[in-house]
């Protein structure tokens, strides 16, 4: 049955697609998907560039042939790939991309076959073949017309795919120019591109990756580096896919099962399993080998140094390179041309045993070029002829008159220094080589990397560095230029193509090396020596936390701490502050692994004359992981913490945030003493869950230092005392407060934890609350919060209420009777009858006679569940209370972290007696007015915020005037309370953006703060 085809590409299984013949062609397909036409109709115009676009492409795809499938001692064996299915059904243009070896090139000729059978037009080339221009490339590949013409004008019924396989082989020509300038021209028409390259050349070639814009095709199948890329990765064998090749081969089997681990890996890339069968089946043992290099070694012996002519087949293969590499091609057009005719017969062996093969692309008046079977023995045999042979600086000279040459060759430059360092047993040579091309203004960067990218790969131990620290420990120009190099190996170590188990087994000596850089730094200051330490530590750390157990925890948590040491050699030098910035976080993660060495430098850095010379970024740094610290030195955590708090800055010089020479970010040194009070509210939660008694004796005594308390000192028979106290928010940029909720919450938390340990903890943090905190905000909280959890945190409040001031006092009185309410309904009976006996004792604080206060007492009956009420004179006082009308109604409640009080009207409520207070007094109302004014700041709408702003104006100034013109004495608690209440209001109205301090009422304001602080500074003893 014959099929038209449509437009555009096939869909479902292709094999299944039945082609018609035409122009009198048979079509049928032949072994490993090789399409016996690839004529799917008469090219435009009868074009001879098209035919010759077949012809090559026929004899591509044939030449490649062998190539899908793996050489076994038994037989050929074929991969059916899972991403092959992706490739073949593909729309667009996209780049098909992998690690050197896995099979890209398989499975685009793969591709190509499928996409012939199904009645499509191909034209698939090697790189190898493209020359420096599309006019060159027209030459080589003996067309008429320029590629980009013929395809423009090759119509046909369905789309057209160009495949350019292997891009990474015109590493460093001008191929990278006019490629993507091809693929550009092509959109838009019915020809797509594919085209496979390697993943390094990818990642560090933004040619290529324009050349394919837009999202990777799968994302089972992507690499995340190229999310702006399409493409699709090729990966190293799945377990299914390895399965395949040991059901075709009972020794290739043996092999890979009895593989230790390195060479399991390496049997999973495609490229080395086809060379390890082919060394099996010709009966070489495959014993300890590691690596590819090794690989690689084990198949050149085979095939070039155990020959009869392997002295031929050396200077062929030199010759061969030596003009690929001045070509730079990866191709040679005429080999009797480059190879001398004593050795040229070598060449036919090479082609015979697979090491060269014929490239069918540029065949043509009985010339054959030559290219290597593969582009990895293209690397492999530059590096072991063209730059072995000679001193190791030959090559510095080679790249000195050549500069280009180390981006072309780069692959050969790795597996050259890989070798020299095998083969150097003391790395003499090695280093000298390295450190040649690590010069500053005449090295080579790109052969710098490489040598260090070898060095990382081999595993080195600290021997091995060895050289290399002690030169890099001098000053003069040979050690710069070993900074350099450490430089290098430090820039490697991040480098992609360093595998997680080369970076594991490679840090152990890096940690060494920082750790001798560091020790010589903080003996003599070498401020540069320690940053280059720290660079190193960086890189590990960012592979590999420091954390006790991590690898080489210990040199590198010294390391840290000498490069600390160096920069406090003299604080105020240049470069000392940024250096102790970059190297404060790995400090604070030293402290976990060697508390004895590190935390003496901390508690050097946070010294009154370091704080004078580095003001707080260093100290915020090491605030940032202050659970770390705190977990294995409680006190120095809080000295730490309190450090930035007890400095008193008063520089306003300007200082950079951050170290980028791009964004030039900006502060001043007190606003980096802010940012360090802030940053300590924000890590406390992590303070107190590593050590909850020495974190919270750090906020008490944040919060006796810094929070001013309105009221004067009483006496009490009972703790906890309360005093109206300055805002929690506006002590130390909200820190102070952020660390009150924390304090709330873990007591919560706590309180509610099935583990007795933890309830424990939360039993003596209330208790040490009750001694040492006064704070009506912080007791507003955690009343609240035990309202909450009547069951946990509740019972643990009871006793705090019994002849304390939480029951009486005005700014507590609310949120006191919300948890009497809540601990009635759900303590047992015998707590109830406590709850009871307490009620009945309670009494305003501020009652000079400190007598009970029967409207208090009454108010706190109120809230009782009746049916639990045990007490004989409760209950006859209820009954009385329910005679006249029922109780007085408890005081409703602000928000607990309201900076006013924490009740609506409440202050105005009873006298010194504790009985309520007649209404219609000016004074009351007048207080009562700005105490509405203050909670509407606070709520509703941003509308109705702005306009209690306004009426506070009024309102204060109205309350000043009355309180002025009041007889009353001035010692009574009521007048003191209206005083509170106006410093409140004034205390907001400070804030007001519209109050100018020349102003009438900014004087007033002023004024009323002004009289509000106290004569002495507070401490803990005199709040």
């Amino acid at each position: 049955m014959a099929a038209e085809p449509e437009q555009g590409r096939p869909s479902g299984d292709l094999s299944q697609v039945n082609l018609r013949e035409s122009q009198g062609v048979q079509v049928g397909p032949g072994p490993n998907l090789q399409v016996n036409v690839f004529y799917s109709g008469p090219a435009a115009g009868g074009s001879d560039d098209v035919q010759r676009l077949r012809e090559i492409t026929r004899a591509v795809l044939d030449g490649n042939r062998d190539e899908v499938t793996i050489p076994a001692p038994e037989g050929t064996v074929a991969i059916q790939r899972h991403v092959a299915g992706l490739v073949t059904g593909a729309d667009g243009s996209f780049a098909l991309i992998g690690e050197p070896g896995a099979g890209k090139s398989v499975l685009a000729v793969t591709a190509a076959n499928v996409l012939l059978k199904a009645g499509e037009d191909v034209v698939f080339l090697g790189a190898e073949s493209l020359a420096a221009s599309l006019g060159a490339t027209r030459s080589e590949l003996g067309m008429q017309t320029n590629l980009d013409q013929v395809l423009a004008a090759w119509d046909g019924p369905r789309c057209g795919t160009l495949i350019i396989d292997g891009v990474d082989a015109t590493r460093g020509t001008s191929s990278v120019d006019w490629l993507p300038r091809l693929a550009r021209s092509l959109r838009g028409t019915r020809w797509r591109v594919v085209a496979t390259i390697r993943t390094f050349d990818l990642r560090y070639g933004p040619s290529w990756q324009q050349m394919f814009p837009g999202a990777p095709l799968d994302a089972a199948h992507a690499d995340p580096a190229f999310s702006h890329v399409r493409h699709l990765l090729v990966s190293e064998l799945t377990e299914p896919e390895l399965a395949q090749v040991q059901d075709g081969s009972p020794r290739l089997a043996a092999l890979i099962s009895a593989a230790e681990p390195r060479l399991g890996g390496l049997l999973r890339n495609p490229f080395n399993l086809r060379l390890a069968a082919e060394l099996v089946g010709e009966g070489v043992a495959l014993t300890g080998i590691r690596t590819r290099q090794e690989l690689l070694h084990l198949y050149w012996e085979r095939r070039v140094e155990l020959t009869s002519d392997r002295l031929a087949r050396r200077r062929a293969l030199r010759e061969l390179c030596a003009s690929m590499v001045g070509r730079r091609r990866a191709r040679v057009a005429d080999p009797s041309a480059v190879v001398d005719p004593a050795v040229f017969g070598a060449v036919d062996g090479l082609l015979r045993d697979g090491v060269l093969r014929e490239d069918v692309q540029g065949r043509q008046h009985g010339v054959n070029p030559v290219i290597f079977s593969h582009p990895v023995l293209f690397d492999f045999a530059v590096a072991v002829t063209y730059l072995h042979g000679e001193a190791p600086l030959s090559l510095k000279q080679r790249l000195d008159s050549d500069p280009d040459l180390a981006i072309t060759i780069r692959p050969s430059l790795d597996m050259y220094f890989a070798d020299l360092w095998s083969s150097d047993v003391d790395r003499g040579q090695f280093w000298e080589l390295a450190l040649a091309f690590s010069t500053r203004d005449h090295g080579h960067p790109i052969a710098a990397v490489a040598a260090a990218c070898a060095v990382l790969r081999q595993h080195p131990g600290p021997g091995d560095l060895a050289p290399l620290q002690d030169r890099a420990l001098t000053q003069d120009q040979p050690g710069q230029t070993a900074r350099w190099c450490v430089a290098h190996l430090a820039a490697a170590f991040d480098a992609t193509e360093i595998s997680p188990a080369d970076r594991q087994a490679c840090t152990p000596a890096l940690a060494e090396l920082a750790a001798g850089l560091a020790a010589r730094a903080a003996a003599t200051g070498d401020v540069g020596l320690a940053d280059l330490a720290r660079l190193l530590l960086f890189r590990l750390d960012r592979a590999f936390p420091l954390v006790p157990d991590a690898v080489a925890a210990g040199p590198r948590s010294r390391a840290a701490a000498d490069v600390m040491r160096c920069a406090l050699v003299s604080p105020s030098s240049p470069g000392s502050e940024t250096l102790a910035i970059r190297i404060a976080e790995a400090l604070a993660r030293a402290v976990e692994v060697d508390p004895g060495n590190a935390s003496p430098v901390i508690d050097a850095v946070i010294e009154p004359q370091v704080m004078a010379a580095w003001g707080g970024q260093v100290a915020t740094r090491l605030i940032m992981h202050i659970g770390i610290i705190a977990g294995t030195v409680p006190d120095l955590a809080e000295r730490l913490m309190m450090s930035v708090w007890q400095f008193d800055e008063q520089r306003d010089e300007q200082t950079s945030i951050g170290n980028s020479g791009i964004v030039g970010l900006t502060s001043t040194r007190k606003q980096d003493l802010d940012m360090a009070r802030y940053e300590t509210g924000h890590v406390f939660p992590a303070f107190l869950a590593a050590s909850p008694d020495t974190a919270f004796r750090f906020f008490a005594s944040l919060m006796a230092m810094h929070l001013l308390a309105y009221e004067q000192v009483r006496e009490a028979d009972r703790l906890p005392r309360v005093y109206q106290s300055q805002s929690l928010e506006h002590a130390g940029h909200d820190a102070i407060n952020a660390m009150a909720r924390a304090v709330i919450t873990f007591l919560s938390s706590s309180a509610e934890s099935d583990d007795a340990r933890d309830r424990a903890i939360a039993d003596q943090l209330v208790q040490a609350a009750t001694a040492q905190v006064t704070s009506h905000q912080f007791w507003n909280l955690l009343l609240e919060a035990g309202a909450a959890h009547p069951a946990t945190l509740g019972p643990m409040l009871l006793p705090l209420l019994d002849g304390s001031d939480l029951l009486g006092h005005y700014t507590t009185m609310a949120f006191a009777a919300k948890l009497t309410a809540a601990l009635s309904a759900s303590l047992p009976d015998p707590g109830h009858a406590q709850l009871e006996q307490i009620i009945l004792r309670a009494r305003n604080p501020r009652d000079p006679e400190g007598s009970p206060g029967q409207e208090l007492i009454d108010m706190l009956l109120g809230q009782f569940d009746r049916d639990r009420v045990q007490d004989p004179a409760s209950l006859a006082r209820l009954a009385a209370l329910d005679a006249q009308g029922g109780p007085p109604a408890a005081p409703q409640p602000l928000p607990a972290d309201a900076n006013y009080g924490g009740v609506i009207s409440a202050s105005w409520s009873t006298d010194q007696s504790g009985m309520r207070a007649a209404t219609g007094d000016p004074l009351q109302l007048a207080a009562e007015q700005v105490s509405s004014d203050i909670a509407g700041t606070a709520s509703g709408t941003p509308e109705d915020q702005a306009t209690a702003r306004q009426q506070l104006r009024a309102s204060v100034s109205h309350l000043y005037g009355v309180l002025r013109s009041s007889d009353q004495p001035l010692d009574t608690p009521a007048l003191e309370q209206v005083f509170i209440t106006m410093t409140h209001g004034a205390e907001i109205l400070a804030r007001d953006a519209e109050i100018f301090p020349d102003t009438d009422l900014g004087q007033l304001v002023l004024g009323i703060l002004e009289a509000a602080l106290p004569a002495e500074p507070p401490s803990r003893e005199n709040p």
